[in-house]
């Protein structure tokens, strides 16, 4: 019997286990993630953030085109609980990059969308 390299396993549990978001099953959110994936910042700024803030905003107008509105209490949620999982790991230094970059990453996941909860302002 052949044995699989530890290393393997580990690269298939990182890959599993990303905390990116994931393709909706609704045809119409999934083309939602599908053009905000081709959204590029504008400007000079070239960083991960950047490329992450053009993504969500493409996706977060694409979604409210659609009638749905962002969980405010579920993105507060998940984000406090990444800054105190971050804010925990003494060794990861300063976390503002990270925390803005995980504020995109919530805004493109299509889990903390609701459908007719828009405010009529």
């Amino acid at each position: 019997m052949r044995k699989t390299p530890i290393g393997v396993c580990l690269c298939c549990l990182l890959v599993a286990c990303s905390t990116g978001p994931k393709m909706s099953r609704d045809p119409q959110v999934g083309a939602c993630q599908e053009s905000a994936k081709s959204a590029l910042p504008q400007g000079f700024d070239d960083s991960k953030v950047a490329h992450l803030t053009a993504q969500a905003d493409a996706f977060s107008a694409c979604m409210e085109n659609l009638g749905y509105a962002l969980d405010e209490e579920g993105y507060a949620e998940r984000l406090r609980y990444f800054k105190w999982v971050k804010a925990s790991d003494v060794s990861y230094g300063d976390t503002s990059q990270a925390v803005a970059a995980q504020k995109q990453v919530l805004r493109l996941t299509p889990d903390l969308w609701r459908k007719g909860t828009r405010s009529s302002s």
